[in-house]
């Protein structure tokens, strides 16, 4: 079987597609008359724009009074040395509240027997930090103690203590962050066996 295709006129061949687009009788094949009627309606939108001589006559004028209204707007703002003057003090009062980490107490402390302080904080801040209990052995016993002031000048009272014995198996000890302004301090005391030495780091934070 075959497929015929009708012949198209040679005239209709040869019709611009501005010249088709001017038949008030054209209709696309399978386009609903409301897609149309938009359709229409674009040449509407796009005949009501501003011939290109007005763009740029119009346009101008308003983009000239925009930047003339920026002048204004950047010229009512501080100088260059009002704006360091009065910034960088406030700039400086912010730096002034940012909190900053440092490393407070590192070292290793020679179990004695005694009580032993590792880290003290005498001063508005926090402190946080580690004790290494790696070099406990079967027959030791330790204890850690944690102590407060509540006033300048006042005693110093302990709110919390730990007590380890023999291997540790998770030997860093961390002792969790504390704020104080009056004091706060960390102490050991091996209570049991063998003397040994505990590694220990302890860090604050300060205003920057």
């Amino acid at each position: 079987m075959g497929l015929t295709i009708p012949s198209v006129p040679s005239v209709i061949a040869d019709l611009l597609a501005a010249a088709v687009w001017a038949y008030p009788t054209r209709r696309l094949t399978n386009l609903s008359d409301v897609r149309a009627a938009l359709i229409d309606n674009v040449d509407v939108l796009v005949s009501s724009r501003l011939s290109k001589a007005d763009f740029d006559t119009r346009l101008s004028a308003i983009r000239a009074a925009r930047i003339d209204n920026l002048d204004v707007l950047l010229s009512s703002r501080l100088s260059t040395s009002d704006f360091d003057t009065r910034l960088s003090a406030t700039r400086a009062a912010r730096i002034d509240k940012i909190v900053t980490l440092e490393e407070h107490a590192l070292g290793t402390l020679a179990a004695d027997g005694s009580e032993q302080t590792v880290a003290e904080l005498t001063a508005l801040g926090t402190l946080e930090g580690y004790i290494d209990l790696a070099n406990m052995q079967a027959g030791d016993t330790i204890a850690i103690k944690l102590y407060a002031k509540m006033k300048s000048g006042g005693t110093y009272r302990q709110y919390d203590s730990f007590t380890y014995n023999g291997v540790q198996t998770s030997p860093a000890i961390h002792v969790l962050r504390v704020v104080a302004k009056y004091g706060f301090k960390v102490t050991l005391q091996q209570t049991a066996g063998v003397n040994r030495n505990y590694d220990y780091n302890f860090f604050k934070e300060i205003l920057a």
